[in-house]
């Protein structure tokens, strides 16, 4: 099971990107209302399921934990594949999804083409209370995406200093934290001298 990938986005497609992991490229899905945001020979860390059938092997990436599990309980629900899971995550951030689910708001998941009323209403049955979970994960990855995206400048070097410090070691949380508080000011940078910014930073609160 591959659960992440880290490397270079080689090249951008309709539904998917190659990560160039290494000198290996991955064809990776991902929902397109994500996709549209990354750019090419970015660095980019995904949150990965590898899907397996007879025919085929397939990964699908998400820039957040939280994402990603949602994509898999998703599937849980009888009537929806991968493919339907990515359809409605590409249409629909995953706050909304899973406040139409806790909220019984089946008339706003009818909206993604190719869930009808009957899918809908086995989605929120099958999972209004098994998604409360998700719900801090969802609204931390809005926030920061509301932050970062009313530049859309800042949304690439958001990725790269993440995926950077990430493997690097550095807690999620942390790097969000330092990276909220400081893209701003880093955005014009080069991405090594925004590197050195964030490192000097999170040495400066102690944090190893």
């Amino acid at each position: 099971m591959i659960a992440h990938l880290f490397g270079t986005i080689s090249e951008r497609e309709t539904d998917a990107v190659v990560l160039d992991v290494a000198g290996v490229g991955y064809r990776v899905y991902m929902p397109k209302r994500v996709l549209d945001t990354l750019a090419v020979d970015a660095m980019q860390k995904l949150y990965t399921v590898h899907h397996v059938r007879e025919d085929a092997m397939t990964l699908y990436g998400f820039m957040e934990r939280t994402d990603r599990e949602l994509f898999l309980r998703l599937q849980t629900v009888t009537g929806i594949g991968p493919r339907l899971a990515l359809q409605m995550m590409s249409h629909m951030a995953t706050g909304d999804i899973v406040h139409a689910m806790i909220h019984e708001q089946t008339k706003a998941l009818t909206a993604v083409p190719g869930v009808g009323a009957k899918v809908a209403g086995r989605i929120v049955l099958e999972l209004k209370d098994k998604v409360n979970d998700l719900q801090d994960g969802a609204e931390r990855a809005q926030m920061r995406n509301d932050r970062v995206t009313t530049d859309p400048s800042q949304a690439g070097v958001y990725a790269e200093l993440s995926a950077a410090l990430a493997a690097l070691g550095y807690a999620e949380r942390e790097i969000e934290r330092v990276l909220l508080q400081h893209i701003h000011a880093w955005e014009a940078l080069p991405l090594q001298d925004a590197l050195k910014a964030a490192l000097r930073v999170l040495s400066e609160r102690g944090v190893r």
